[in-house]
This record gives structure tokens, sequence and C-alpha cells, in this order.
């Protein structure tokens, strides 16, 4: 997990199968139902959920977090897990905080090029 980041979602594809009995599988900490399931299973773009059923999995965890799975009967898988990540509040407030202030430390050019345009544009107009 980059610094300064957490996690605002994971999102699981995966491919699996059993030889003889109905495989199971779930993502601990999720949702994500332990029901037996037959020869194969897919799960597309699955948007996983912790226990209570509504909060994304991991929702605000940073640095590095462990994914523990459970199997039974899978004799082959392929899993990926997708980690969406968005900057701290922290993060974002110091971002603010720095864009704030250099945005607000203006300075008047005393540079003799820009007295003599003023003082020039005087002349011209009580001219």
């Amino acid at each position: 997990m980059p610094p300064n980041y957490q996690i605002a979602s994971v999102v699981l594809n995966a491919s699996m199968e059993h030889a003889e009995h109905d495989g199971r599988f779930t993502v601990i900490g999720s949702d994500l139902s332990f029901e037996p399931w037959g020869h194969h299973k897919d799960y597309v773009d699955e948007a996983l959920v912790a226990h209570d059923g509504t909060t994304p999995f991991l929702l605000g965890a940073t640095d590095a977090q462990p994914i523990r799975l459970l199997f039974e009967d899978v004799n082959s898988a392929t899993i990926t897990f997708t980690v969406n990540c968005v900057p701290t509040k922290e993060s974002m407030e110091r971002a603010r905080t720095c864009g704030t202030a250099s945005t607000t430390r203006r300075r008047r050019s005393t540079s003799p090029s820009s007295r003599r345009s003023r003082a020039g544009s005087r002349r011209w107009r009580s001219g």
C-alpha cells in the first residue's frame, strides 16, 4: 500500500475447479458465502463486503494487509484481488493546506520594467 493511502474497496476475480466433491471457498472477514458449489465456480468483479453486509471489505485500512483465504475440496484456482486505494483524510488536508498557502502568497513585482510600465500608463492617461 502506498504511504498516505487507504483502502476504498477490494474486488475479487477468480476461477476454481474441483475433482470429486463440491468445492467451497471464502475470503476470511468478508460476507462471501462458504456454501458448496458444483464442479466449477467463477467470481467476476465481485466487490467484497465485510461481515456486516454493507461496509466494503478492509475499508480504511492502511499499510500492508493480509487477505486470508479458506478452501475446501478445490483442486485448482486462479485468483486476483484488485485493491482500490484513495488518499487518507490527513494527506488530503495536508495537500489542501499546501495548495492554499501557495495561492494566497502573491507578491507585487517591483522590478524596474514593471515600474516603468505603470508610470508610462499613468502619463498616457493624464496626457
